[in-house]
């Protein structure tokens, strides 16, 4: 899904038999900090409750054609949802999507195992560890 904002709306009175009743909107994306991110597009609303100045989530291409009633008709975008709430953190410098380090590795066994207080300190050797296997000396 991409993240685009409503900026106008569109009347066709000529269309494809499969989009009679669609409603037609014009959609400038966005990008994930909300700034914009290309040209405006027209799509029509699969979500039936977009509206002016409605941020919305879209799909593209063939995606966006199979969201409808027939299941395939000629567009190109479609809303899919709107967005209710958006928050965007700044990512960190230096810091990676996915940081696979020890450390991150250890705090996310101690959410989900409950830290080493309820593991019984650290793992001595011929301790069960966090999945139940023993821990090698």
């Amino acid at each position: 899904m991409k993240l685009g904002r409503v900026i106008g709306t569109m009347v066709a009175t000529v269309r494809a038999e499969g989009m009679k009743g669609l409603k037609l909107l014009v959609v400038r994306p966005l990008t994930a900090d909300l700034r914009d991110a290309g040209m405006p597009f027209v799509a029509t609303d699969a979500s039936a409750q977009a509206g002016p100045d409605t941020l919305v989530t879209y799909e593209a291409v063939r995606e966006a054609a199979l969201l409808h009633n027939p299941s395939f008709i000629p567009v190109d975008h479609a809303i899919v949802g709107i967005v209710d709430q958006h928050v965007y953190e700044e990512p960190r410098p230096g810091a990676h999507e996915h940081d696979f380090s020890t450390a991150n590795a250890r705090r996310a066994t101690d959410v989900l195992f409950g830290g080493e207080e309820q593991r019984g300190g650290a793992e001595a050797p011929g301790k069960a560890g966090p999945q139940g296997r023993e821990a090698k000396p």
